[in-house]
This record gives structure tokens, sequence and C-alpha cells, in this order.
């Protein structure tokens, strides 16, 4: 697990400033900038943290790991408990891994597969789970967004990069405490007027003060994963849930491009959070669920 002075120090190295475009891989590498102290240079090399592991990711075999990984018993327990650590205390590592868990749990094993859509045939994307047939990713840059809690939800290489590092954690367990303040959370959301949208839900849990150790980029990722974990409702399918059997990526393709016709032009659509409003409010027995499985075994 990277400590949060390692992470402070990659924060700084993970800017527009410091990369240059790879255009032939597609993405961004970095390089140690000249503001970094003398202190903060001594601790990114004794470190030995990996600046720009570049590597090549391939759909099946990305597939073939994430079926093999979630085989370990003890996974869900771990993410439950990061995922309540994430809400009540500020643990932004925290977040990504339970959709990462249950997305890998529930898919089911297959090779890619096109998306063709309406005559429109796309190049890289499968229609089963999302994941590009080929793709390149700098999973150093990656990882440092895990910690920041800027996650990746959907059909995204990424998932296997969270849940090889999470089966290394050691002593992840929630608190007390922890668990007091995500139920009270969920009760915040669940007094919510029947008109809140997604956004105003975000600014009201930052005028709640409700999240300890949060920011907004932490705060956006959590209700967007309370949506994917069908904790927040949607009106497309009232028993949406990652932890439940998988829906393919060709059908909330569809259901985000449907929300698209009577959004703003320029409004950022997503499924399923873009279909929650205050009035569908939440599902409990998610909540139950994820507690249930966060007890000491």
């Amino acid at each position: 697990m990277l400590n949060r002075n390692l992470v402070k120090v990659l924060s700084k190295v993970y800017r527009y400033e410091n990369s240059e475009y790879d255009f032939d891989k597609k993405v961004d590498v970095y390089q140690i900038p000249d503001s970094l102290s003398n202190e903060q240079k001594e601790l990114l090399k004794a470190s030995n943290f990996e600046l720009n592991r570049v590597r090549e990711h391939n759909h099946d075999n990305v597939i073939k790991e994430l079926k093999g990984i979630v085989e370990n018993a003890h996974l869900e327990y771990i993410v439950s408990n990061m995922f309540i650590k994430a809400i009540g205390s500020g643990f932004n590592r925290g977040i990504q891994s339970i959709f990462s868990y249950y997305f890998a749990q529930n898919m089911p094993l297959h090779d890619f597969d096109l998306l063709t859509r309406k005559g429109y045939r796309t190049e890289n994307t499968c229609k089963i789970c999302g994941i590009n047939k080929k793709m390149w990713h700098n999973d150093s840059e990656n990882l440092y967004d895990l910690y920041i809690g800027y996650c990746r939800f959907g059909g995204y290489a990424e998932m296997l990069l969270d849940l090889k590092e999470v089966l290394t954690f050691k002593n992840i367990t929630a608190t007390d405490n922890e668990k007091s303040v995500f139920l009270k959370v969920i009760e915040i959301i669940e007094n919510a007027p029947n008109d809140e949208t997604p956004s105003k839900l975000i600014k009201r849990l930052a005028k709640e003060k409700c999240l300890p150790g949060s920011n907004n980029t932490s705060r956006v990722w959590i209700v967007k994963c309370l949506a994917e974990l069908g904790i927040l409702k949607n009106r497309y399918d009232a028993n949406y849930s990652i932890m439940n059997p998988f829906i393919h990526y060709e059908q909330k393709l569809e259901w985000e491009l449907d929300i698209h016709k009577n959004s703003p032009s320029r409004a950022e659509v997503e499924f399923p959070i873009s279909a929650w409003r205050g009035k569908l409010g939440v599902n409990r027995d998610y909540v139950e669920k994820i507690m249930a499985n966060a007890k000491t075994r």
C-alpha cells in the first residue's frame, strides 16, 4: 500500500505539465519535476515506485485474470471493509475496489465480442463487458488515481490493477465508528428532496460535512459508486446493482443514450448515477449486504 507521503509526492508528478504523450501507445508518460524538494526526491527514490509502468492489456487475458482473482474467498470481506472505510474515514483507496470485485465476480467468462450498434461499428469495444480488445495503460499513474479516489466504473482494465494490489493488503477492517458514519451517510441520502439531482446531492453531502477526510473528487466517486451498488436507485431498473447478475455493457449503453435524449446538450451523462433522483431513494437491502460482508470472519 502506498503511504500518504508518497501519494503527496506523486500528486506533484502526475500533472499535465510533467507529461509527454506517446502517440503510438496513446498514453501519457511523466518526468520528475524540478519543483520537487530534495527530500521528496529521496522519498520517491527510496520507495522504488516505478513512475511509468506502461503495459499493453489484452481483453481476453484481462477477463481470465479477473475471473481467477475473485476465486479468493477473502476478497469480498476486504473490499466491503474498504468501501465502508472510504465513507467512514476518507480512505479514498477504498472506493473503487468493491465495484471491481463484483464486476469481476458476476461477469461471465467470455471472449471479446465486438460492439456493433445501429450500423455503427466500433473497432475496439466488447459489447459484453465494455473492455477494449487491446489497449496500453500507464499502470503507475492509474494506481495513483485510485489512491486519490478517482475511479473507473465500467469496462476498464484498471480493475485488474486494482484487485491485484488489494490482495496484498493486510488488516483492512472497518471500525465501529466508520460503520456508524457509513450508516449515517445513507440516512442523510435517504432524506433527499424528491427533485434532488446527483450534483445537488454531492453539494449537500459537502455542506453536511458528513464524509470525514473527503474532497470534491472523492465525494463525486462515492456517490457514483453508491449508484453502481444499487444503494441509489435508478429509474431504469429498480433492482439494479453491480452485486446482482451481470448486465451487459450494450444494455447499459442503451440506457445511457436514452438519458441523453432528455438531458442538456453539454451534460455529462453516466448510467446509473444520471438516472437517480431524490424521490427514488435508497435500497437498504444492498446496504445490509455490504455490512454483513464486512463482519469479522
